[in-house]
């Protein structure tokens, strides 16, 4: 159990590099930068953090460790964003039917 935990975050890193460098947007590919010593480091410190402020700094902690992995995401090439756009849609029942097969009652 102590090495899976060491090794924890270069598996992740390394599952994060490949799912991205297997990903476009707008043809370009997307590159993963992050090192895992950052991510280990992170990981002890968002652990400990946590844990020593009884879940005070869980927010926080989130937000770094978001702000990490987004930080380290590159785009080759420029973007076109001005042709991204919303596209209005009716939405769906999908909601409605789930909340009536697990009898939620939403309020409405």
């Amino acid at each position: 159990m102590i090495t899976l935990g060491i090794y924890l975050p270069w598996f992740i890193r390394n599952t994060e590099r490949f799912r991205l460098q297997h990903t476009s947007f707008q043809g370009q590919r997307i590159h993963f930068n992050l090192e895992a010593s950052e991510l280990l480091v992170y990981a002890i410190v968002a652990y400990f953090g946590t844990l020593l402020t009884l879940g005070l700094a869980g927010p926080w902690m989130l937000n770094w460790g978001l702000k990490l992995f987004i930080n380290n995401i590159e785009i080759d090439g420029n973007l076109a964003l001005d042709q991204v756009t919303a596209v209005a849609s009716d939405g769906s029942a999908m909601g409605d039917d789930l909340a009536v097969a697990y009898d939620i009652d939403l309020g409405f």
